[in-house]
């Protein structure tokens, strides 16, 4: 007779970073598009609803290679019964604070003149 204890955890967790910040690989200038970024030197998918963010855009704001968003950033863990750990599920923007300009891009010229 088997006499090991097995635990099994269903459902999900959260966690919030209130200082994500998330480099822009793939943008969509669609309500609810997907956006791919990159969030601890991990690519991750999100759809983007984010009124304020997109009120920036909408607005004119423009973004470039290597910009980045801060955010604070929930993120939906779910319990994976094959590795028996919590796993990053899916994530979702709470609030928008601030865009990030890549400093490289934007002080050069695509056009030098002399």
């Amino acid at each position: 007779m088997d006499n090991s204890l097995q635990i099994k955890f269903e459902g999900e967790a959260h966690q919030i970073d209130e200082n994500a910040k998330l480099t822009i690989i793939k943008m969509s200038f669609e309500k609810g598009a997907k956006w791919e970024f990159l969030y601890n030197g991990f690519k991750i998918k999100i759809n983007v609803k984010d009124d304020a963010l997109m009120d920036i855009i909408n607005k004119g704001a423009r973004f470039g290679k290597g910009d980045a968003i801060k955010v604070t950033l929930k993120i939906i863990k779910k319990y994976d019964s094959e590795y028996n750990a919590m796993v990053n599920h899916s994530y979702k923007i709470i609030a928008f604070h601030e865009h990030i300009k890549n400093v490289s891009v934007e002080n050069t010229s695509l056009f030098e003149t002399e």
